[in-house]
């Protein structure tokens, strides 16, 4: 029977520390595999989560070994520590105590000195670690908000992509004079009487670049929508996007968990609100005047 071994490795974005970086994890673990009479012959493979969270499981490296560790495809998973495989010490306590038993499944972390396959590994141990690495995270979680918030009241615009319409000079957003003709026509149009459905068969018919590939041409590889089509949701987005009248905004809405990807709306007044942070595209008549339409 042929022998896997997984090595996990992950870092998040708010993982600044160099000793956990992807590289110090690999070579960590593949000093702990070399020296380990255990995995002698053993078949390496590797799993990587780069940027991504551990408060959830909703990272394509930890799914694609869920999966192997389940079809009996993997023996044993490695991980620098609890934290890497999971911040969320009830779904990690799952994996330890409930499913990697019922799969077979060798669990091993270097820096909690546990392994599933020795005797004497404190059963109430390692849940206890992991309660501590997800406390750990709703304290960073907090901080980074806080943080942004600040950042946000000072003027500092911390989006890492910017709004359809603008261009980043380092800090400041300044007019794209591509994008930002754009933006108006859809807000003249609506001005006129046009509907968002008629708008969207307009830009689509004269092919105006869509928000995607404004950012591809700006270099960002992420994507957004549909990529070449215009659809009703984007122009509407835009048309709702106060920002266009020079305003800076922040906190609309938040994640209604730390980890968690469904978020709620916030108040208005609870909103930070920058005026005269960005060049207007647009005047605040104008845009009042639209959502009046559409309200």
């Amino acid at each position: 029977m042929n022998y896997t071994v997984a090595i996990y490795l992950r870092i998040s974005n708010e993982d600044a520390e160099n000793r956990d970086s992807i590289a110090n994890q690999r070579a960590l673990i593949r000093d702990f595999i070399a020296k380990t009479p255990d995995f002698t012959g053993c078949k390496i493979i590797e799993a990587v989560d780069n940027g991504l969270t551990g408060t959830n499981f909703a990272r394509p490296g930890a799914q694609q070994l869920i999966e192997m560790a389940q079809n009996g495809h993997v023996q044993c998973i490695i991980v620098k520590d609890l934290s890497r495989w999971g911040r969320n010490h009830i779904e990690v306590g799952d994996f330890l105590e409930q499913k990697f038993p019922l799969w077979g499944v060798r669990f091993v972390s270097l820096g909690d000195n546990y392994d599933s396959a020795k005797q004497g590994n404190s059963f109430f141990d390692a849940p206890f670690r992991n309660l501590i690495y997800q406390m750990y995270s709703y304290d960073l979680s907090v901080k980074c908000r806080t943080g942004k918030d600040i950042a946000t009241k000072q003027g500092k615009i911390i989006s890492p992509y910017p709004t359809f319409g603008y261009d980043k000079d380092n800090d400041k957003y300044v007019i794209d004079p591509i994008d930002a003709p754009i933006v108006l026509c859809i807000f003249n149009l609506a001005q006129q009487g046009h509907s968002i459905a008629a708008i969207t068969k307009t830009l689509n018919a004269e092919n105006v670049p869509t928000k995607q590939m404004s950012k591809h041409r700006k270099g960002y590889t992420k994507v957004w929508g549909k990529g070449d089509r215009w659809n009703s949701t984007a122009v509407r987005d835009i048309l709702q996007n106060e920002c266009y009248t020079g305003k800076w905004i922040y906190g609309k809405t938040r994640t209604t968990k730390v980890g968690g990807r469904q978020v709620k709306k916030i108040p208005r007044s609870q909103w930070i609100i920058i005026p005269d942070a960005l060049p207007a595209i647009i005047t605040e008549e104008q845009f009042w005047a639209v959502q009046a339409r559409f309200k």
